[in-house]
């Protein structure tokens, strides 16, 4: 992933017409061309972050992660309950299928790593020496639907209207959000129960 700021995809969309926009294109230069010493920032929050203290994610790991699209809807949230209904999901799409079209890695700091369930050894290693983590490339938006649907429905109290909605197995007894079927869930250590994706990468992380 290239590291510069106009990933607009990436970031919290400033007015009503970049929901519009063609997201999934920005400017800049390639990855192999930047040095230490250049402004980079993390593919999630926009932060400034160096090569040393980045991770580099495929995209896999980004589009499965709910606690990532909770992110990327809570910044927008306000646009969001801007637009009328049939706007609404046309961001939901646009912001789905612009993410997983992404070819090249994600590059994350060490806060937003915690959306996410990786080893970080490796991803650390990728970062820093520039090379491709396993997996990587663009994938088929229509198998992370429920993710996103689901951090939707989190963000904004009520399922995508144009989602299948899938069945609700239980509730994660640390902070309450569904547990749907085939979502991503852990099992906590020593007891018999399971946590939902956002909790177990902040568990993982050591920050929940």
């Amino acid at each position: 992933m290239r590291w510069f700021r106009d990933r607009q995809h990436r970031r919290a969309p400033a007015t009503a017409e970049a929901d519009t926009a063609d997201t999934s294109t920005g400017t800049g230069t390639d990855t192999d061309t930047d040095t230490d010493t250049e402004d980079r920032v993390c593919d999630c929050c926009g932060r400034p972050l160096s090569r040393a203290g980045a991770y580099a994610l495929p995209t896999e790991r980004v589009t499965s992660s709910q606690a990532y699209w909770e992110a990327v809807f809570a910044r927008t949230k306000a646009l969001v309950e801007s637009l009328d209904t049939s706007q609404q999901l046309q961001f939901y799409s646009r912001q789905l299928r612009a993410t997983a079209a992404e070819e090249t890695p994600w590059y994350v700091c060490e806060d937003c790593a915690a959306y996410f369930l990786f080893e970080r050894a490796p991803a650390r290693r990728h970062a820093v020496e520039r090379t491709v983590p396993e997996f990587n490339g663009a994938v088929d938006p229509s198998g992370y639907v429920l993710y996103a649907a689901a951090a939707w429905e989190q963000v904004f109290g009520r399922w995508p209207a144009h989602v299948t909605r899938h069945a609700v197995t239980g509730h994660c007894p640390r902070c309450g959000r569904p547990l749907h079927t085939e979502a991503i869930t852990s099992t906590v250590p020593g007891e018999d129960r399971e946590i939902c994706q956002p909790c177990t990468g902040r568990a993982l992380h050591g920050s929940g």
